[in-house]
């Protein structure tokens, strides 16, 4: 098996040629034993030559397996604090990415309460993998967390950042009613 998806080094014995006379040259293989073989399943063929020019081959086939066993990493931006306009909650975009060497990932972003990122978009492809993510964030501090999962159904270990929402700025003065008194 190989530890990397793109294959591993094959070494092989025991392929040899016999002749009811001689044999002038071979067993060549049409692929070297040592050679990297990529995952799948690769044929190869080897032949022989005798003295009178007769040429005899036979083929045999490598198979490299692949497992993929190595979570995705995931990165999520550096804590933020962020004032919201209105009272109540503050819609945030940042940008979360995952690393994996199997791809094929599906990242999700949510609230330490329930609330789910509304919408996660691919900005950019691979190797970078970046989302923009975009939740709903309450007034107070919330933390974030962002969790991968690859095709072959290996989970990231989640990543997470805090969120700072300040409730908006007082900028009403008070009212003052006053009643004219007359003594």
């Amino acid at each position: 098996a190989a530890l990397w998806n793109n294959g591993t080094s094959v070494t092989y014995s025991g392929v040899t040629a016999t002749d009811n006379v001689s044999v002038a040259s071979g067993p060549t293989c049409d692929i070297a034993s040592g050679t990297n073989f990529v995952v799948g399943t690769t044929t190869v063929t080897c032949s022989a030559t005798d003295n009178a020019g007769n040429v005899g081959s036979a083929t045999f086939t490598v198979t490299v397996t692949y497992t993929d066993t190595t979570p995705p990493v995931v990165t999520v931006p550096d804590d933020m604090t962020v004032t919201t306009l209105t009272d109540g909650t503050k819609t945030i975009t940042f940008v979360a990415s995952w690393f994996d060497e199997g791809g094929g990932v599906a990242m999700t972003c949510s609230t330490e309460h329930g609330v789910s990122a509304s919408d996660v978009n691919r900005i950019s492809n691979p190797p970078d993998n970046d989302y923009d993510v975009t939740i709903d964030v309450p007034i107070g501090t919330t933390t974030i967390t962002c969790t991968a999962t690859d095709e072959v159904g290996n989970p990231a270990t989640p990543a997470s950042f805090t969120v700072t929402v300040n409730a908006p700025a007082d900028t009403t003065p008070p009212v003052i009613t006053a009643t004219n008194i007359t003594i």
